[in-house]
This record gives structure tokens, sequence and C-alpha cells, in this order.
């Protein structure tokens, strides 16, 4: 009998190069893992056998994707911010990534806005970060369910219910403690 928590390929869990080429630092500690090449961990999610990968803008080669948050002019949105110029300045954002990633074959755009606060409905979605966070806060990437493990059970509860067929995608950090490999991780 298989195990019925056991990872297949029809869940579409992807991960990303930050998520798992994190070095452990944190505002408060240096690193504490060595980090990994980009080629390095596409090979270690291939070999445990991960559905996809999960790039930035800029990770390992141009991409198809826009980093629409971190830059400061973002902290109100990209496209919905109250300032105009911000938002033709997430629009030229954009324009680029899209004309470079057509420039190399890229067959969808991910709008990835990350301050936005956009809704969209179950029928629009095609992928999904799965991490955690202290409520008030985004984008912390806590480990799926460290911190509210009911949210995270109803969550998913929720995606099975309405079919949800994506991409579900760890978007969170090794905790400081972990070592670069024996997290689950480990290349046999």
């Amino acid at each position: 009998m298989s195990d019925p928590y056991q990872p297949k390929p029809e869940h579409k869990f992807t991960f990303g190069l930050w998520t798992v080429g994190n070095v452990g630092a944190d505002p408060f500690g240096q690193p504490v893992r060595q980090a990994l090449s980009p080629v390095e961990i596409v090979h270690l999610l291939a070999e445990v056998g991960a559905w996809g990968v999960n790039f930035h803008d800029n990770d390992l080669v141009p991409m198809a994707t826009t980093n629409l948050f971190a830059d400061p002019a973002f902290r109100d949105g990209a496209f919905t911010s109250h300032d105009a110029q911000v938002r033709a300045y997430a629009l030229q954002k954009t324009m680029r990534a899209i004309d470079l990633g057509a420039e190399l074959g890229a067959k969808y755009y991910v709008f990835w806005g990350g301050r936005e606060g956009a809704e969209t409905d179950a029928g629009k979605l095609f992928h999904i970060d799965l991490n955690d966070q202290n409520s008030c806060r985004y984008d912390q990437d806590f480990r799926f369910g460290s911190h509210g493990i009911k949210q995270a059970f109803f969550l998913v509860k929720f995606l099975e219910d309405v079919g949800y067929t994506g991409p579900r995608h760890f978007d969170a950090h090794a905790f400081r403690r972990a070592p670069a490999r024996g997290t689950g991780l480990t290349r046999t």
C-alpha cells in the first residue's frame, strides 16, 4: 500500500532557487550555510523529484517575470500604486521583461506583483505560493504550516475542494539552524 502523504508528480510541487539556496542569513546573523549555485540547486531539486523550479527575474537567466516589489518605489504596489510615476515604472519594467522573455522563447509571463493586494477568481489561478507568516505581515516566507497550521489545513482543503490543479510552490526559506543538506533535500 502506498503512503497517502507521499508527494506525487501530479501534485506539481515546485521550489524556488531562493528557498533552497538560502544561506541562512538574517538581519541579526551572518550566513550559516555555504551558497549553492543555481545549477546545483536545479540538479538537487531534480534528484528529489520536484515537479518544477521557480526563478526570480535574474536568478539564473533572464526569465519572463518581473520583481515588482523589492524596489522601495513599489512599497504601496506597482500597477495599483496611487503614484502615476510608479505605475509607469512598473509598466516599463514589465514590458522589458516580456520582450526579453519572448526573445528567449518563453511561453508564459508570470505576473508577480507581490504587493498588489489583488484578488483572483479560482478559475484564473495558475500558481500558488505556499508559505506562512505572522498576521498583518506579508512575504515572511516561513515554512508552510509553521505559524498557522489551521489556516494551512483549510487552504489545502479549499484547493482540493475546488479542484485546483496548478503548481503548488513552496516559497519558504529553510530555518537558520537547518544544514544545507539533510533537511529532506539530501542527495542519495
